[in-house]
């Protein structure tokens, strides 16, 4: 297949982009509207220094035909390999663009325009996740072909009880995903949010492929009071196709490229709507005034949060809600000194089924201290500095303390800890180019392939009082804990050579190296690891505990990122590679590259 071109001997990666890009495309080309483009538009010359050139062309990858006004942007990797920074133009009426000035890096040519979607975000075969790519100092590269595809839409109208439309009720799309543990939606990043118009209609567009869940949130508005100056008692709930009112019972609609899935039509859900009124237990010397308070529904389901709305409290911690639909609530109470000190943080869980609730307590109190030590295997400091970070088990939403990185003798000090996290420590190394002290902050759940090579000292274990926790999810509670972590520098390694299609269509892969336990796939996880390959067909993954049963495949166009997806591991597992990792060892591995599977 591929859609995406560009001249063998002088490559440059493509993706696509959505979003704010492409308005700014249409901005852009707005500004300079009545203009004759005679020649391919260009960057801004002054934008860096630089002799390399690169011209090429964005075309629909259906219908082949360029597409104007696309917004364009070449991406120059920092000499560090931990950023990169962003120069933007607009493709012609040809859909050729231009960039001059190119200095010798590694570069990315992504493109986008407003109704084609981001295939980052999607596990399909076209078009791939963008490389990396060298060029040197007065390099002319001409035939860049970006291929966009337009993405899909869903159609539908939502009405009330009576058949009529239920005008300006806003649409929520959660996209569908599959993680060892089960399905998750997550919502769907859009530049505006839609409603339904005076028909009820509504029309989400530039979606990309997948299954998604629609939803309808009807209680956003401002409602006017009644005769005796109250909100309305009656209301409705949120409502997901086909007019069910959980999650769990909503049923996916599924999106093509380019495909209108239309007919989604559904009905709100008249409910009883009811008030809660309670008092938040506030620490000594703390105004209620300036504690945060959020409402959301319970639904485990999502991974990305779902909060109501929001309120303050009174002088005393008193606060109250109305016109909440019948289900379960976290009511949570959030303080944070204005200095960066102690963090007070509590939560309740009320259940709402249509009659109005007082007396809702919100205990609050300060998180755990965390001390701890990074020590080598044989308790002594290892003598390199690690920063060390909690990360909110499953999807939990409590607040995560700043990372902490560790003294000369191995303490460090984490301030704020809530309910239940994982523990996660990697060598804080600066990189040798670096000038900014903050790049040693980065990277705080992985080390990226910049680092790898760099890193010496891996987390062998995790423990509390004696306990290890290295996999498992530490429950915070009180006020002080204490945390060692154990580094080991006997970090096993696995490179080696992967071998794919160097030709003009053929995309560099990636490697992942992963469990044969699926139960350990979920992320955060150690158990792991992804590399790029480099221009030799190298590549290289450090740190990985030591087990018998692993799996490493390499896959042609997938991202780092994407490849380490529960769903994209459960696809590949079949076609991947045994292998064994011992602590310490070092193993060499040949791998042939498989095609990008289908989701």
């Amino acid at each position: 297949m591929g859609h995406l071109w560009i001249p063998a001997a002088t490559i440059v990666s493509a993706c696509v982009l959505a979003g704010s890009a492409a308005t700014f495309a249409s901005a852009a080309a707005e500004g300079a509207a009545g203009a004759t483009l005679q020649a391919p538009a260009r960057d801004t010359p002054a934008a860096r220094a630089g002799t390399a050139v690169i011209r090429g062309v964005v075309v629909d990858g259906t219908t082949g035909a360029p597409l104007r006004r696309a917004a364009v942007s070449l991406l120059i990797q920092h000499p560090d390999g931990e950023g990169a920074r962003a120069v933007a133009t607009t493709a012609d009426a040809d859909g050729r663009f231009e960039f001059t000035r190119v200095p010798a890096a590694k570069v990315q040519v992504t493109a986008s325009r407003a109704g084609y979607f981001d295939y980052n975000n999607v596990f399909d075969d076209e078009p791939q996740d963008p490389e990396w790519q060298p060029i040197a100092a007065g390099q002319r590269i001409d035939g860049v072909r970006i291929a966009l595809f337009r993405g899909g839409v869903i159609a539908g109208r939502i009405t009330d009880e009576f058949g009529e439309p239920a005008v300006g009720v806003e649409v929520e799309v959660l996209r569908r995903e599959r993680s060892a543990s089960g399905l998750t939606v997550r919502t769907t990043s859009m530049f505006l949010t839609p409603t339904a118009d005076d028909t009820g209609a509504f029309r989400v567009w530039g979606l990309p492929p997948g299954d998604y869940l629609v939803g309808a949130r009807p209680n956003r508005f401002i409602v006017s009071p009644g005769d005796d100056g109250a909100p309305p008692r009656d209301g409705y709930a949120a409502t997901y196709y086909p007019g069910v009112s959980t999650l769990t019972e909503a049923q996916a609609v599924r999106v093509a490229p380019g495909r209108e899935s239309a007919g989604v039509a559904f009905s709100l859900r008249r409910v009883r709507l009811a008030s809660m009124s309670g008092t938040v237990l506030l620490p000594a010397g703390i105004s209620g005034r300036a504690v945060n308070i959020g409402v959301g529904l319970v639904a485990p389901e999502r991974v990305d949060g779902f909060v109501t709305r929001g309120v303050r409290a009174d002088e005393a911690g008193r606060f109250e809600l109305s016109r909440l639909a019948p289900g379960a609530y976290q009511v949570t109470a959030r303080y944070v000194q204005a200095q960066g000190g102690v963090q007070y943080y509590g939560t309740s869980t009320v259940d709402v089924a249509g009659s109005d609730i007082d007396g809702v307590v919100v205990p609050m109190g300060a998180g755990t201290l965390v001390r701890g030590r990074v020590v080598s295997e044989s308790g002594t400091p290892i003598g390199v500095p690690v920063m060390v970070s909690l990360v909110n088990a499953g999807n939990a939403r409590t607040p995560v303390p700043s990372p902490a990185r560790s003294y000369s003798d191995g303490s460090f000090r984490l301030e704020g800890a809530f309910g239940r996290m994982h523990v996660r420590a990697v060598e804080a190394r600066m990189l040798p180019e670096a000038s900014d002290p903050a790049l040693a902050r980065r990277g705080l759940l992985d080390v990226t392939p910049v680092t790898r090579p760099l890193s010496t000292w891996f987390v062998k274990s995790v423990t509390v009082d004696g306990r290890d926790v290295t996999d498992l999810p530490v429950e915070f509670a009180g006020s002080e804990m204490t945390v060692t972590v154990t580094m080991t520098n006997r970090a096993s390694v696995v490179r080696g050579t992967v071998t794919w299609n160097r030709t003009a269509r053929g995309r560099r892969p990636a490697v992942v190296i992963f469990p044969a336990d699926e139960a350990r796939w979920d992320r955060p996880t150690r158990w792991v690891a992804t590399s790029e390959v480099n221009e030799n067909g190298r590549f290289d993954v450090r740190g990985l505990p030591p087990a018998a049963r692993y799996l490493a495949a390499a896959v042609e166009g997938a991202g780092r990122v994407v490849l380490a997806r529960p769903e994209v591991l459960a696809a590949i597992r079949p076609f991947a590679t045994p292998l064994q990792i011992d602590e310490g060892g070092a193993h060499e591995l040949s791998l042939t590259a498989m095609p990008r599977p289908r989701q």
